[in-house]
């Protein structure tokens, strides 16, 4: 047994460690034991240094007094976030186009931000690695959208797939059959019903070209996909395709609504759920029905 001290690089201080190795012949049978001390979630991407000097053998590391930890070659640290104004917090730095400023943002501070609107505090990347990692259902994530600074808080619903707790009797129900439905076997036998759905779509485009017309490409999508998913899971034809302007569903209609409303209610502070009056208390507990005059 061999004592060693190590640290995350970027916080030496809270985060040294002494620990005993045991017989290890490479740098590899060391780090799933490193990731389980600090955890650390993809093992393969810790390095290790002494001072900045990376460490690439054994013998190196033994010789070293102090080892520091890097991820992927990057120190360790809190996400990055900008300046807020009080009591408004980043709210101006983000609204009313989002998407460019949030792309503004990770320019800025990398791939993991943070944010502060009005006092709800959001993470947000952009990395697609880092994104897996916390899709995966396990010990240090898991959806939670009955927390009150959930983004799906306002919509939640124990009883849907995609509404509800990752430990809700729903989910792990739903999840004995979804494995199967997505099998080469199953996919052979709904894929004839998808290609009919989007075929239907040919007629609309061919509309638009003969035409020399220009189209809202998320309108398109969106009934599209609704068309698509409610032929597959509920055999029933949206006719968003029968003619070039046919009218989205009015279950899509009502289902946008209600998103839309929730997506309002996000874009203001935790305070705003106190009021006894807006667009909170009607999504609060309601449904669909109740968030169309207010949307």
């Amino acid at each position: 047994m061999v004592l060693k001290t190590f640290y995350l690089v970027g916080r030496p201080g809270s985060s040294t460690r002494q620990l005993e190795l045991g017989d290890f012949k490479a740098l590899d049978d060391l780090r799933p034991g490193i990731a389980a001390v600090y955890n650390i979630l993809c093992s393969a991407d810790i390095c290790f240094h002494n001072g900045s000097t990376p460490l690439e053998k054994v013998d190196d590391l033994l010789d070293c007094e102090a080892v520091g930890i890097t991820i992927a070659g990057h120190p360790v640290r809190e996400p990055q976030q900008p300046v807020g104004i009080l009591g408004f917090g980043n709210h101006f730095e983000i609204y009313p186009d989002h998407l460019g400023n949030h792309q503004r943002l990770f320019n800025r501070y990398g791939a993991v931000i943070r944010t502060d609107n009005m006092g709800r505090v959001t993470f947000l990347t952009n990395d697609p690695d880092i994104t897996a990692l916390a899709f995966r259902e396990g010990e240090y994530f898991t959806k939670n959208p009955s927390a009150p600074d959930h983004p799906l808080f306002g919509i939640r619903d124990q009883t849907a797939l995609f509404l509800c707790d990752t430990d809700s009797p729903a989910w792990q129900e739903a999840h004995k059959f979804i494995p199967p439905s997505m099998t080469p076997r199953a996919v052979r036998h709904y894929t004839p019903l998808l290609q009919r759905s989007v075929e239907k779509v040919f007629k609309v485009l061919d509309t638009f070209d003969e035409t020399g017309e220009a189209f809202n490409v998320y309108q398109i999508t969106s009934k599209l996909a609704s068309q698509v998913i409610c032929q597959l899971v509920l055999g029933v034809d949206l006719h968003h395709f029968d003619a070039v302007d046919s009218p989205t569903h009015r279950i899509i209609v009502l289902l946008q609504r209600y998103l839309t409303l929730n997506r309002r209610v996000q874009t203001k502070g935790a305070w705003y759920s106190y009021l006894p009056f807006g667009m909170f208390t009607n999504l609060y507990g309601s449904d669909s029905a109740h968030a169309l005059p207010f949307c």
